[in-house]
């Protein structure tokens, strides 16, 4: 059997964490508020990013984990004024000490947090996340932020500003035209990874926190793309000689395995449909990491568009040239002149 080529491409983003416990003082108000949220590295529509993010929950304790001081207050951001609020106010207390945690999204999530319990020496975060990748079906973003240690010096501070980090991977697949004839373009379509990890955990108070995923999978099916031309219209034909199409990506929980793709590819030759043909190929394995984009190309040609034959090229010889047959001689009447 036949197999396409995967090149897995990672693009880094930009991780900005904070595990400095150094207790840092912000001087401002009596009540604990939340600054503007920023969000690293999103470029994706769905992708919760600083300008669309609409809520989180955030969980935080003083002195030790017994000291609960938010337990998943949901905080909204106001349509009108920009700021966040939320309903049951929490006040500083001088020389105390907060360690605070954030998650996002609040609407429609697919995720739960456990906050440490446990006292311990230093908290490299605030606790462990499960998420059910199944039930999001792929299309929801996961974010956490982590503040810690802040020192409260007087009632009046700063707001808590977060940053948050994708926790989540985001795959999307590049189908390119590798035939060298311009007649023939290609249609990929119902593309989906057969065995998705559906659900992990996260123990976030680790110095390199890492999904363990669990034993379920379950099919995650990937958008069909659409082919711009030079004139501005779509279609799903990909034009030969390097023409590309890309799926819509999809988040999946980070874990180094490889994963079973299908997908169908019809081959058109000018507008008639030449053959369709199903694949089932390994998608090699890749150390997924959080907050990471893959993407996975896959380069169709004469080699590989069938997944049982090589197609064979149409080839042309001279089997020789058929003679000119006699076909006589024909008088032509010349009249003379007449006085």
């Amino acid at each position: 059997m036949r197999k396409l080529i995967f090149l897995g491409c990672a693009a880094a983003a930009v991780l900005a964490s904070c595990s400095n416990e150094e207790p840092v003082a912000m001087p401002k108000s009596s009540a604990v508020s939340f600054d503007n949220a920023f969000v690293n590295n999103s470029t994706r529509a769905t992708d919760i990013t600083a300008a669309n993010i609409e809520d989180f929950n955030v969980y935080a304790f003083m002195g030790n984990p017994a000291g609960v001081v938010f337990a998943g207050e949901t905080v909204t951001k106001n349509e009108t004024t920009g700021e966040w609020e939320y309903e049951n106010l929490q006040y500083w207390t001088p020389v105390n000490t907060y360690w605070f945690s954030a998650v996002a999204p609040v609407t429609g999530a697919h995720w739960t947090y456990a906050p440490i319990t446990e006292t311990a020496d230093s908290y490299l975060g605030g606790g462990t996340l499960s998420f059910n990748n199944e039930a999001a079906n792929g299309e929801q973003d996961l974010l956490y932020a982590w503040k810690p240690s802040i020192l409260c010096e007087s009632t009046t501070m700063s707001k808590v500003g977060f940053t948050f980090d994708h926790q989540l991977s985001r795959v999307k697949f590049t189908f390119q035209n590798d035939f060298n004839n311009s007649l023939a373009t290609i249609v990929v379509k119902d593309v989906k990874i057969t065995d998705a990890v559906a659900d992990g955990t996260l123990d976030l108070n680790v110095a390199a926190p890492a999904w363990v995923c669990g034993n379920g999978t379950f099919t995650l099916a990937f958008d069909d793309y659409a082919v711009v031309d030079g004139e501005g219209n779509t279609n799903s034909h990909i034009a030969a000689k390097g023409g590309q199409g890309a799926t819509g990506t999809k988040y999946m929980i980070s874990a180094n395995r490889a994963y079973n793709l299908t997908f169908t590819v019809e081959l058109y030759q000018g507008g008639h449909l030449a053959g369709t043909y199903n694949h089932t190929v390994t998608v090699p394995a890749v150390n997924m990491l959080r907050g990471y984009s893959y993407n996975f190309t896959a380069k169709i040609d004469a080699s590989n568009v069938d997944p049982v034959t090589e197609l064979r090229p149409i080839e042309f010889e001279v089997t020789g040239v058929n003679g000119f047959v006699d076909g006589g001689n024909t008088d032509v009447p010349v009249t003379a002149p007449t006085e």
